[in-house]
């Protein structure tokens, strides 16, 4: 397997779990199943470009990120941090944000 697509794969797994998004929600943000999301998160599919841009928006990373082109995200991806709106989150707060976590 090639490096790039295992670096998708960790990466997209680590966003998802920052969102506290489950596979099926991601799917049906992007518009693809669940099942599919798995295959991308075992790295047995790669996305075509439409969804890994699909996946990036919605998770709140940059596709450059989640293609190992840079080795960290841009901050927090959270409304708070001033990073992403709320409402592609699905109302959700960033798991991974000490600022989000005071929050809740």
């Amino acid at each position: 397997m090639k490096k790039k697509n295992r670096v998708f794969a960790e990466r997209l797994m680590v966003a998802r779990a920052r969102r506290l998004t489950t596979q099926a929600e991601l799917a049906e943000m992007v518009g693809v199943s669940g099942q599919t999301i798995s295959a991308y998160e075992r790295n047995i599919q790669t996305p075509s470009l439409d969804v890994a841009v699909g996946i990036a928006d919605a998770l709140g990373v940059s596709l450059d990120w989640l293609a190992g082109r840079e080795e960290q995200s841009k901050g927090c991806p959270c409304d708070l941090c001033q990073y992403n709106p709320p409402s592609s989150m699905g109302g959700k707060p960033c798991a991974m944000c000490p600022a989000c976590a005071a929050e809740n």
